[in-house]
């Protein structure tokens, strides 16, 4: 891409050389990590079905948990299923209320078993879903990219 080559040409302009190896690395890094997201999101609804999660939190939550429990939360909910699963913090446009965006490999997941607020669960079945959920992917690998300062990197099934 044309205009991704100038803006490291003016990288490497402004900054030493080891910086923009460095900036470089990180760049590279970058791209990797969507592409990977991407492929194991692929194989996830190539072998069978799949839900695409929001996972939301009650006041009470929010109020009295910290941000590290409730990724904890998360993590523990989607594991019990015993299936793969991607899923990463997001925050509403509105009001910026913390959520997560969760995709499993199930056609079904138990929702009373989520007890720290609510979940709205959509079939992912269609290409034209998997165009519209690796767009939104994307958009959550960029954020995660951005907040990995503060360890908010996408979680994954083992």
């Amino acid at each position: 891409d044309t205009q991704r080559a100038e803006e490291l040409q003016l990288v490497h302009r402004m900054f030493n050389r080891e910086d923009w190896q460095e900036a470089h690395r990180i760049d590279k890094a970058s791209y990797a990590r969507v592409k990977r997201l991407k492929t194991r999101i692929a194989a996830m609804l190539e072998s069978s079905e799949c839900l695409f999660l929001t996972l939301t939190f009650t006041d009470a939550t929010l109020g009295n948990t910290t941000e590290d429990t409730r990724r904890q939360a998360v993590r523990r909910y989607l594991k019990s299923f015993g299936v793969p699963y991607v899923a990463n913090i997001d925050y509403g446009k509105k009001n910026g209320r913390e959520h997560y965006h969760a995709v499993i490999q199930t056609d079904h997941v138990d929702y009373s078993a989520y007890t720290y607020g609510a979940i709205d669960g959509e079939r992912i079945r269609s290409v034209e879903d998997y165009v519209k959920l690796s767009k939104y992917v994307a958009k959550l690998t960029n954020h995660a990219i951005k907040q990995t300062n503060k360890r908010q990197v996408i979680i994954y099934s083992k």
